[in-house]
Order: C-alpha cells, then structure tokens, then sequence
C-alpha cells in the first residue's frame, strides 16, 4: 500500500488485492475510538466504485517509538523517566482500551507506535489495520517481540510484548 496526505488526512491505497484489508474489518476497527489510535476512518473508492483503501488522521509531530530507546536521544532532547513513565501508563491504557473493544494488537513491536515530538509521553498506536478482531485473525509478528512459550495470539500475548517494550523504553535494550 501507498500513503498520501491532505490535510489532516492520509489515504492508505493499496495497489495489489491481496493486501487490501475487507470493509468488514475496517468496520469492525471502527470501535478503536480514542485519539491515539490512528484506525482507518472512510473507505476509499477508484472511479468504477471499487474499494481500494481507506482514510486515517494524518499525524504530524511524532517521532518513532524505538528513538526513545537511547541516552543521546534522551540527553539531546531532555527526556527524563517521567515522561517514560507517563508514555508507558498511556500505552497501557490505550492497550487495555483497545483489549475492552475486543481486539488485539498482536504485532506490538517499536515501528507500530510513535511518541508526540513534544513532551515524548503521549504513544500514538499506528498499523492498526494489522491489528486482530473477531472476524479476521493477525497474520503478522515481529519476533523481537514473540512469547515462544505461547500459541496463537492472546491478551497475555500483546502483555508479554507490551512488557519487551517497556523494557526497552526504561533501560534502553532489549530484555532478552
């Protein structure tokens, strides 16, 4: 898929079916009401009426999670524990939120969250198209963050990956 910008849209358009998500789960993605949840919004349709992707809130101002995760970063822009410990307790939060609407993140790993440029302590929850709902299984997981005692993809699962990053947020490396 490809992502343009308008505005404060983004349009995600995907140039092969076979990646395209169904409307059923766009629908289903649509409970994920919370402002840092970047979900797919509106469909999107080519000129004979064929869905082809759909709409998001465009995020501006955001810097990727795993920038976070070293001291220069942290010296060079003044980030303190505090705002690691409120990033941590947001993206907790939003996880539980999203695990309350039935869904699950499963590929809960540093490339599907950015932090606010800002104050660094506000997460903002992106690919959430991969995200698992009743009717449509995860296909994805990075293996940096995978429970290999587990099968298959449970709450726990998201709060075992969610556990890695956190790790890596307070002391800068991986856990394991």
């Amino acid at each position: 898929a490809q992502i343009f910008s308008k505005g404060d849209i983004a349009f995600k358009i995907y140039t092969d079916d076979q990646f395209l998500i169904p409307e059923k789960k766009v629908r289903e993605l649509s409970v994920l009401n919370k402002d840092n949840i970047i979900k797919p919004k509106e469909f999107v349709f080519d000129k004979s009426g064929k869905y082809i992707g759909f709409t998001m809130k465009f995020v501006k101002d955001c810097i990727p999670l795993c920038k976070l995760f070293t001291n220069t970063f942290w010296q060079d822009h003044n980030v303190d524990i505090n705002h690691i410990v409120k990033l941590i307790e947001e993206m907790q939060s939003t996880t539980h939120f999203i695990h309350t609407n039935k869904c699950l993140i499963v590929d809960y790993n540093e490339f599907n969250f950015l932090a606010d440029e800002d104050k660094f302590n506000i997460p903002v929850f992106i690919d959430v198209d991969s995200y698992q709902t009743s009717s449509f299984p995860a296909q994805a997981l990075m293996e940096s963050v995978k429970d290999h005692h587990t099968k298959g993809f449970t709450e726990l699962s998201d709060w075992f990956s969610f556990g890695i990053l956190a790790c890596q947020l307070f002391i800068g490396i991986h856990p394991f």
